[in-house]
């Protein structure tokens, strides 16, 4: 049988591990923790450059984590950064395999312009289930607007605390609503964002796309 490969992309450690005990180490415990496992080196290689699957041409790099300092241009076409990016999020919980994982579709001038997933097993966001999934993939939508100089977003949510925790009208009383919380009070001084309440599995084919991908990224 052949071994896999695993990549770490946010841990005590970055990179390509070739035990799952090797990558555990870096993994475990940490506090959002992006990891997955490939059968090859070259598709491990090609998540740590980007999980992004896009339906365009133009190249898009995750953000650095360091915003400010380090934006990553997502448009080479000249689109406006004072338009509205549109953003669905959701999160699934594997309870077999006890992983979370989060789905993201954002939608630029009408238009599907990327997707994006990620899993989190055995880590802080897996406690909370399919909830710190859908708190990280917040997060990451609000990377990708300001890693661009997007300025105002719309998010759409299934999960009420998205939008309660974010804005304080929730108390955050454990670790990941908390950590989720402090991050998204710092980066709304940078953008504006309007949250929207889409009811889950309801036929909107976008926040039905980004359920999809979460429970994709929940059974790689």
């Amino acid at each position: 049988m052949k071994k896999k490969v695993y990549a770490v992309r946010k841990g005590r450690e970055t990179g390509i591990f070739y035990s799952w005990k090797e990558c555990e180490t870096h993994v475990k415990g940490y506090s959002g923790a992006q990891y997955r496992s490939f059968p090859s080196k070259k598709e491990a290689q090609q998540y740590l450059s980007s999980t992004l699957i896009q339906n365009k041409k133009p190249q898009v790099s995750p953000p650095s984590q360091n915003i400010k300092e380090q934006p990553t241009k997502l448009h080479s076409s000249g689109v406006s950064q004072e338009f509205i990016v549109e953003v669905y999020i959701d999160g699934s919980y594997n309870m077999k395999r006890k992983i979370a994982g989060y789905g993201l579709v954002m939608i630029v001038q009408n238009q599907v312009y990327l997707k994006d997933f990620s899993a989190y097993p055995y880590s802080d966001v897996t406690a909370t289930h399919n909830v710190g999934a859908e708190l990280m993939g917040a997060r990451r939508a609000v990377e990708l607007a300001l890693a661009n100089g997007w300025k105002h977003m719309i998010l759409y949510y299934d999960y009420t605390g998205i939008e309660n925790f974010a804005t304080k009208a929730w108390r955050a009383k454990n670790p990941q609503t908390k950590e989720y919380q402090d991050f998204m009070q710092k980066y709304m001084r940078n953008i504006k964002i309007q949250f929207l309440k889409v009811k889950a599995h309801s036929g909107n084919e976008y926040n039905d796309l980004a359920d999809r991908l979460a429970k994709y990224a929940t059974n790689l």
